[in-house]
């Protein structure tokens, strides 16, 4: 319901709405758009807003309204599907609609491609990002087949963490590089020269660009870490095991266990991504992956399966009962490596696993 108490329409009857406008001459200039681009932000944009301000409403019930997109609240991107673009020569040609009875000429746009091109191109968003164009393809690719349970030999635990952003079972541990840590004196003066300009002078707008700049700067040396960690991981061990952590719930407000560096901390070592970049690469190369519940993965000894409730915030596990000393962390990700294996119903059968019979 919008605000006058009224049913909004559906997705079909939306699209059916978008044919009747472009007809009016008020909104011909309509037909200059590409037919798919325009279907499908009443498709699936407008749609969403829909279902997310109905979701958020059940939750809160003084949400806010989805409000209409102005000048200054554009969407900063649009999607063009296979049938309206070309790919040739790092180039791309993409169609427009017609306007009077005439085809309008086609948009050439040169790109670079920062990783060479698998598969089928299906779908391009172009979007703008920060003071920048980027391109996105999405391209049609076929997976190869999972490996048999039988075939799995190597196996990897991993625990993460705030001070180590990975910790395995075989110590490889990699400590959090702080990227946002590094850029935080110069953020903030930035902030402060910001403050002092006129909102909207080219002088507020040069220093918010630089701001930009800085943020994605550290938001992709980031990227590109937990690209290449998960692509070490995946590429040496056949299955790959990680705790299930709700990163979300874990950094929000409404979590009073933790302290407000804790909660920063754990957004900004990006947990999620590093997960979501070793499941798609996991995918990709026919791999396995498997989520374990973390509870006691840090106090239980991978040893013998004694529980140290004295551990606390300390960085060295130490057993009380069979005398193991090892990093916490190190710790942690055996007994996640072992849950993955008891949970997937693998036996050892000496250096190896198969399945049992």
């Amino acid at each position: 319901m919008d605000k006058q108490g009224l049913k909004q329409p559906n997705r079909e009857q939306q699209a059916k709405e978008l044919t009747n406008l472009k007809k009016q001459k008020e909104y011909e200039w309509l037909n200059k758009i590409c037919a798919w681009t325009l279907q499908e932000v009443v498709r699936n944009r407008v749609s969403n807003a829909w279902k997310k301000y109905e979701a958020r409403k059940e939750i809160y019930p003084k949400a806010g309204y989805p409000r209409e997109k102005t000048d200054k609240g554009w969407h900063d991107s649009f999607l063009v599907y296979q049938d309206g673009y070309q790919i040739k020569d790092n180039c791309l040609f993409f169609s427009q609609g017609q306007w009077r009875g005439k085809n309008e000429p086609k948009i050439i746009i040169p790109f670079e491609l920062t990783n060479p091109l698998k598969g089928t191109p299906k779908i391009i968003t172009i979007s703008w990002k920060k003071s920048n164009w980027t391109l996105n393809i999405a391209c049609d690719i076929e997976l190869p087949p999972q490996i048999p349970k039988s075939e799995i030999k190597k196996i990897i635990g991993i625990d993460r963490g705030v001070r180590k952003l990975f910790a395995n079972n075989e110590g490889w541990k990699y400590y959090n590089p702080k990227y946002w840590k590094k850029i935080r004196e110069k953020y903030m003066e930035l902030q402060r020269i910001l403050s002092k300009k006129v909102k909207g002078s080219n002088n507020w707008r040069k220093i918010k660009d630089e701001l930009r700049r800085l943020c994605r700067k550290a938001k992709n040396r980031m990227r590109d870490q937990n690209h290449k960690i998960s692509r070490k991981a995946i590429n040496r061990n056949d299955l790959v095991v990680l705790e299930k952590l709700n990163s979300k719930k874990m950094s929000s407000k409404e979590n009073k266990k933790i302290s407000k560096w804790t909660r920063d901390e754990m957004i900004k070592s990006c947990w999620y991504q590093l997960a979501t970049f070793i499941i798609y690469k996991a995918k990709g190369a026919g791999k396995w992956t498997e989520f374990v519940n973390p509870y006691q993965t840090s106090k239980k000894c991978s040893q013998c399966g004694k529980i140290n409730k004295e551990l606390g915030d300390k960085e060295i596990f130490e057993c009380l009962n069979c005398g193991l000393v090892l990093d916490r962390d190190v710790n942690a990700s055996r007994n996640i490596r072992e849950k993955g294996i008891r949970k997937l119903k693998l036996q050892r059968l000496g250096t190896s696993l198969a399945e049992p019979v």
